[in-house]
């Protein structure tokens, strides 16, 4: 007990840095209280921020708790100005030691704190800054708590009061973590910015990740539930506004509309990406060689942002042709589809590259009817729009209005209707003026579909200007065709906010009347009761006044425009010169097959026909290495036939040399019979002769052959044992003879013999 009095003796600052935990961890609390009563007590820590940074950094996990909920209380009682202070010596540290702490209790406490620091911050962005630059650190837990901080400060201050822009920068290096629960927390702070600035902006920035990741994420973006603003910073709740108008704010913070994912995404230099051949494969005289350029050019410019200091004039200079004159429509589509993406990833410096033959080329390709196509027609020329402008788009556009093919009038104008519904503004009065002459010209066409995309159009400008702003320009046309139109009107949704009359909006709506106001016209309504009512509705106004005084008039209703219009414009909206000129401009000849065939799509049959063609010279390449693969077999096969019979043929020779060997012993045996027959004949003559004295014979073959009688022996070279002839044979001529027969076969014998071993031996 006397050791606890001696330490509330101590002063609180002294008791902050004392080297006992409990006593520290008392001061922080009673820290924390007296905030809460006086103002007084923030002056120390108001002049002395490493007070805070000692209690917000404690080694005590127990007093780390106490530390970082007194540095809360600091900031919520502190003026903004030492808060800011406080923010840049304390928070890094303070994070580092509370997203790490394994106690949970710490790591809310940290999350509440910082999220204080957001409040009383008169720059919020500095505070997602220090923790952006906490991504980077080495332990996984700290990047995964410092995630999850950012996803509490956007979920609860939202994008308006806290700029979103660092947070999306290291949004990419996240999801590449190697960590899970990193990925996870990426995945949640995707979810609540996109809540706000919309999902368009988070897929633009996270555009390199990897196509399953984005795609888990898409569908995640699909389900998230919608967020709104719980809290308000500290400077604009001291500003003195209302509560109204704060709540106002809020509910402008909640529309996602303040980020443009183009200036988030990041720049890539396509030209360096596009191979150097492709003028020569792009104008190459086969159809694959350009499409398959045309395709790996798609896929090059397919990115957010491309780099505005490269020259992309060859580029357009070389697609310009395929859009306009290539007869294969898939190299056209892909035409178009790289003048989008050029058009979007440079958005107003494409200006420089894109000319009125690049227009009219695209909207010739309305002609034709499949589906690819169209979207592709449809989608470059909206891309234009942000590259140009509605009205140079619309002088192109509108001017087609009047073309001979129903289907480019169809397109034409439902692209007009899509554009005017999707604007933010209302355009100028001119280029209003101008759309509805020519829908109220077509609301009289002959094609059904065309009269009921002019009504779509011209109820979409009535929603965009006002009921009463086209009340006279309608008069012209029948209850019937008005119904459609109001039908339409009632039907349309644009973008544009309504023109009431608020305080606020007061000079924007009374400049949008005067905008509005000139195709009442009622001054020149007054005048047409001066001229006879019987003749005034068939004769038509002159053309001579018309061009003196600038003004023009469609279906009764007069229009006096701002400016002089070109020619062109002239033309389409007379209403004179039309039905002159449309049985010359139209001859039966070029218009007859179109309408005896309006569903034939000749282009959909020379692409199945290339299919067809494409797969049986698939089938005969398949039947070529087949037949070529079953000729190898067959010649594999004759080799392995050839050298069979090659050796049955050897055997049979083989077989042959046996048997005439046989033969030959036989012969060979039967001659060593008859001469051993001979032998015993001639030792009986030999004894006869020596002892009757009578001449000797010898038995051959059943004869006698007649013995010379015993004379000197010859002198002859001796002989081999084996092969000497018997000397009682040597005196007979038949003896001989056959002696030396048997010797010729045996040799010969011998010889075959050891012929046929050496034979085996090698075989």
């Amino acid at each position: 007990m006397d050791d606890e009095e001696d330490y509330s003796k101590l002063s609180l600052t002294e008791r902050w840095t004392h080297s006992k935990w409990n006593v520290r961890q008392g001061a922080y609390k009673e820290a924390a209280e007296a905030f809460a009563k006086s103002d007084a007590s923030l002056a120390p820590f108001a002049s002395d921020p490493s007070l805070l940074k000692s209690a917000a950094t404690d080694a005590n996990v127990n007093a780390l708790d106490s530390g970082v909920r007194a540095v809360a209380a600091f900031l919520a009682y502190a003026d903004l100005v030492v808060c800011s202070k406080v923010t840049a010596e304390v928070l890094r540290p303070m994070a580092e030691k509370g997203l790490g702490a394994v106690k949970p209790a710490v790591k809310a406490a940290t999350v509440e704190t910082i999220l204080a620091f957001v409040e009383s911050s008169s720059d919020p962005s500095a505070t997602v800054t220090e923790l952006t630059e906490l991504t980077a650190h080495k332990l996984p837990k700290v990047i995964a708590a410092s995630i999850a901080s950012l996803t509490a400060i956007y979920t609860q201050f939202g994008t308006q009061a806290v700029d979103p822009k660092p947070a999306l920068a290291v949004l990419p290096k996240l999801f590449a973590h190697t960590d899970r629960t990193v990925r996870a927390e990426a995945v949640k702070l995707s979810l609540a910015l996109s809540c706000y600035i919309g999902a368009p902006a988070i897929s633009a920035v996270l555009c390199d990740i990897k196509p399953v990741q984005l795609k888990e994420l898409q569908e995640q973006f699909a389900s998230a539930p919608a967020l709104s603003p719980t809290r308000t910073l500290r400077i604009k709740a001291s500003s003195g506004a209302a509560d109204s108008s704060m709540h106002d704010e809020v509910v402008e913070e909640s529309e996602p509309v303040e980020i443009d994912p183009y200036d988030l995404a990041p720049t890539v230099n396509v030209m360096a990406k596009i191979p150097v051949t492709y003028e020569r494969m792009m104008t190459s005289s086969k159809w694959k060689e350009r499409k398959e350029m045309l395709d790996e050019i798609v896929n090059i410019l397919n990115v957010p942002k491309m780099n505005t200091e490269s020259d992309y004039m060859n580029l357009v200079r070389t697609l310009l042709p395929i859009i306009a004159k290539d007869a294969n429509i898939m190299c056209a589509t892909q035409a178009m589809i790289a003048i989008m993406h050029l058009s979007n990833g440079l958005r107003s410096s494409f200006g420089r590259y894109a000319s009125r033959d690049l227009l009219q080329a695209i909207v010739d390709r309305f002609k034709e009817k499949k589906v690819t196509v169209l979207e592709a027609a449809s989608g470059a020329l909206h891309a234009l729009v942000q590259s140009l402008s509605l009205t140079d788009v619309f002088d192109t556009v509108v001017g087609n209005f009047s073309s001979k093919v129903p289907q480019i009038k169809i397109e034409c104008t439902k692209f007009v209707a899509s554009e005017l519904a999707q604007a933010k503004e209302i355009p100028p009065h001119a280029v209003i003026q101008e759309v509805v002459a020519a829908g109220i010209k077509l609301m009289n066409d002959t094609q059904e579909s065309v009269r009921r995309q002019s009504a779509i159009l011209l109820g979409t400008i009535m929603k965009m200007v006002g009921e009463r702003a086209l009340a006279s320009a309608l008069q012209s046309l029948d209850d019937i065709r008005m119904a459609k139109v109001r039908e339409a009107y009632e039907s349309a949704v644009v973008s544009v906010k309504p023109t009431v009359p608020t305080t606020k909006a007061a000079p924007a709506a009374s400049s949008a009347r005067s905008a509005a106001r000139p195709m009442a016209a009622p001054p020149r309504r007054r005048e047409a009761p001066s001229a006879p009512p019987a003749a005034s509705p068939p004769k038509p106004p002159a053309a001579t006044p018309v061009k003196k005084s600038g003004a023009r008039t469609v279906h009764g209703a007069e229009f006096t425009p701002a400016r002089q219009p070109p020619a062109a414009r002239r033309r389409m909206v007379s209403p004179i010169k039309p039905p002159a000129e449309r049985p010359i401009a139209r001859p039966s000849r070029l218009t007859a097959p179109q309408e005896a065939h309006p569903d034939m799509d000749f282009d959909s049959d020379i692409e199945e026909l290339q299919r067809t063609i494409r797969r049986l010279e698939d089938q005969c390449e398949s039947y070529k290495v087949r037949l070529e693969a079953e000729q190898s077999r067959r010649e594999a096969v004759d080799a392995e036939n050839q050298a069979l019979r090659e050796q049955l043929n050897a055997a049979r020779q083989s077989q042959n040399d046996m048997e005439s060997v046989s033969v030959r012993m036989n012969s060979m045996s039967l001659d060593s019979r008859r001469i051993s027959a001979l032998r015993p004949l001639s030792r009986s003559s030999s004894g006869g002769a020596g002892g009757n004295g009578e001449e000797p014979h010898h038995r051959s073959h059943s004869r006698l052959v007649p013995i010379a009688p015993p004379s000197d022996p010859p002198k002859t070279p001796a002989r081999s044992p084996r092969m000497s002839m018997p000397a009682q044979m040597e005196s007979s001529p038949v003896s001989q003879e056959n002696w030396r027969r048997a010797a010729e076969v045996t040799s010969e014998l011998k010889r075959r013999i050891e012929a046929m071993k050496r034979q085996r031996g090698t075989a």
